[in-house]
């Protein structure tokens, strides 16, 4: 609920976005909806942003981000002097697993594969399907010794998850 007194509205010319202007007097009314239709619209940027940058799937980011995020992240860690890790995880056999039981199963396979991962991330890391059954990881700030450790616990994770086809 907006509520604006009618000395601001009548003081005020508003200004919405390049071209769009409310003029004094205000209508409340039509103010209301301008301002609906705004929030509406940053809503659907946000959105379409999402979309731009995620993979359906998985939810994790899409390999367009990670090329937009990868080269602002070995810029900043030349800049600084500080470690950049990388890691690129494949699923063996991933194609069996879809010959067999189909690509509903595999689907499901790789949506936990992928919460895995992301469960293990940090909020720093950039977590990004990169392939069919590839998925990258960019570890900031991390050397290659904790970038093991880091991939080690998680392939054994993976390794004791339990697959079910039903």
């Amino acid at each position: 609920v907006l509520i604006v007194s009618d000395e601001i509205l009548d003081l005020f010319a508003v200004r919405a976005e390049a071209y769009d202007y409310i003029l004094s007097p205000v209508n409340k009314k039509e103010l209301f909806i301008r301002v609906q239709n705004l929030i509406k619209i940053h809503e659907l940027r946000a959105s379409i942003s999402k979309v731009s940058t995620t993979d359906e799937l998985t939810g994790l980011y899409n390999r367009k981000h990670l090329h937009q995020r990868l080269e602002a992240e070995l810029s900043r860690s030349k800049r600084y002097n500080i470690s950049l890790s990388c890691l690129l995880l494949d699923i063996d056999n991933f194609k069996v697993i879809n010959d067999m039981y189909g690509y509903d199963c595999g689907d499901v396979l790789l949506k936990r594969i992928a919460q895995i991962v992301a469960e293990h991330a940090r909020k720093e890391d950039i977590v990004t399907r990169y392939g069919d059954e590839e998925f990258l990881v960019l570890l900031p700030n991390t050397n290659v010794e904790n970038a093991y450790l880091f991939a080690e616990r998680l392939r054994r994770d993976i390794a004791k998850m339990e697959f079910i086809h039903l």
